[in-house]
């Protein structure tokens, strides 16, 4: 680890970690808020499922803080995406990039993630 990088499995539920990966994903992955609209729909039929941005962001927070990866983010929002709205929308490259910025996040390290306009 450099000194400037946090260690994600202590790092990743703070709250500056955490305001990133949100704005991140609320900027970059559901900024028309439709994925959250299908979330609160689902969450009336499960309630264990996640239905707001909080609860997907503590999910990919959760994931990279365990030692999950980049690829492991993209399956889960390509999944949640597919769930949710019947289809996947985000390019592979769009989602690759953001899992990278998430990554990034829970390391203390910030990257504005270019090439994330077609999630």
């Amino acid at each position: 680890m450099t000194p400037d990088m946090q260690d994600p499995a202590t790092y990743a539920f703070r709250e500056p970690a955490m305001e990133r990966v949100r704005s991140l994903l609320r900027d970059h992955w559901d900024p028309d808020g439709a994925l959250q609209r299908g979330a609160a729909i689902r969450g009336e039929r499960d309630p264990a499922a996640p239905r707001t941005l909080d609860d997907f962001t503590a999910i990919v927070c959760g994931i990279l803080g365990a030692g999950g990866t980049k690829g492991n983010v993209v399956e889960y929002l390509r999944g949640e995406e597919a769930a949710l709205l019947g289809a996947v929308r985000s390019s592979p490259r769009a989602l690759g990039t953001l899992g990278r910025a998430a990554w990034l996040a829970v390391r203390g390290l910030d990257a504005e993630p270019a090439g994330t306009e077609d999630c």
